[in-house]
């Protein structure tokens, strides 16, 4: 069970979000900044359904995953994984390197083993994942295509309908 951020919970930073937010506004011939903040949101919201529909993580974060501690490699949920950082408790104390490993397969699927965590009988991996390392790095199909802009032009669309029977 990936804990928090996992993919469809998207949270640019803030130099992706100024990035989504221009290629929003650019496609939209939006100038003012006036409703930034709400095209920010809308952006974030699109982008979490992108990685929903497509089952990847699309911009690299750092993603927690609970897994009972069992013999045999346990595959993460959630992935193209770049890295595992670590196998820790529930508490959030590192366990030591030998009572685990880590691998990161070709397909990007990462996986974990745990052969001593102790008395625990869960654990936390805790790794990074994503498609791109930020914004101006997604595939072009993501960044410009329906995911991304669609949900958005469709809102500003109902905006624009409302203003005319005003």
């Amino acid at each position: 069970m990936i804990e928090d951020q996992g993919p469809g919970v998207v949270t640019l930073g803030a130099e992706d979000r100024a990035l989504a937010v221009a290629a929003v506004k650019a496609v939209l011939r939006v100038q003012l900044t006036d409703e930034d903040a709400l095209i920010a949101a809308f952006a974030e919201s699109a982008l979490g359904l992108c990685e929903q529909f497509i089952g990847q993580v699309a911009i690299r974060r750092t993603l927690r995953a609970r897994m009972l501690v069992r013999a045999g490699w346990q595959r993460l949920g959630a992935g193209p994984v770049q890295a595992i950082t670590g196998v820790e408790t529930l508490g959030g104390v590192a366990l030591a390197v030998e009572g685990y490993a880590i691998d990161v397969d070709a397909a990007g699927d990462g996986w974990v083993r745990v052969s001593d965590a102790g008395d625990d009988a869960q654990v936390v991996a805790v790794f990074e994942a994503g498609l791109a390392s930020g914004w101006a790095d997604l595939p072009a199909p993501l960044r410009q295509g329906w995911c991304c802009s669609r949900p958005i032009c469709s809102t500003n669309a109902m905006r624009a309908a409302r203003r005319r029977w005003r």
